[in-house]
């Protein structure tokens, strides 16, 4: 994502969102105010950037059985890594327990693509174990700044198929057919 029209040099998701915060935050911060949960909140939405956004489109674009495979184990690793990371859920449902933050708005939309075009395209599901986790989703999908903003589940499924039947041509799935590219002609492959 990009901010436009606007500063120049407003992207990547995080950085939007600071810069969101920053400008128009004023009464209502998404950053905590203190700078260990402010690390907290930056080190796992890069967290979410590293760990389910690759592996997102991963999943997806294989062809080969073993690399989706692959690729939804380290989604559903990652999310179990979040659920631990949460605040207790006696403290509130979201990830810092009352205070809705960042990382909230970071996560959704992950969450969302995984539970929707994940578990219509390659079957994948949040075990109910992380318990943590749905009731996190509970909270916030009904939070009116994301029920604004959440996605009709068949057009967002629809907007995702030419990535599970490879014909994307965005930049995500160019820069994947590379990689797969590069790997296959790597020496001793």
């Amino acid at each position: 994502p990009a901010l436009g029209p606007g500063p120049a040099g407003v992207f990547e998701s995080l950085v939007c969102v600071e810069y969101v915060d920053e400008v128009w935050g004023a009464s209502r911060t998404l950053l905590p105010g203190g700078p260990a949960d402010r690390a907290k909140v930056r080190a796992w939405s890069s967290y979410v950037s590293d760990k389910i956004c690759p592996f997102y489109y991963k999943s997806l674009m294989a062809q080969v059985e073993e690399e989706r495979s692959a690729a939804l184990a380290s989604i559903l690793e990652a999310f179990t890594a979040i659920d631990a990371a949460m605040a207790p859920l006696e403290g509130g449902p979201f990830f810092l327990g009352a205070a809705f933050s960042a990382f909230d708005v970071v996560l959704w939309p992950h969450y969302q693509r995984c539970t929707t075009v994940l578990a219509e395209r390659r079957q994948f599901e949040i075990p109910p174990s992380l318990t943590r986790l749905h009731a996190w989703a509970d909270a916030t999908r009904v939070r009116p700044s994301i029920a604004a903003t959440i996605v009709d589940t068949d057009r967002l499924v629809a907007n995702y198929v030419g990535y599970a039947d490879g014909t994307a041509t965005s930049d995500a799935a160019k820069q994947y057919t590379s990689d797969v590219t590069r790997a296959a002609a790597a020496p001793g492959r």
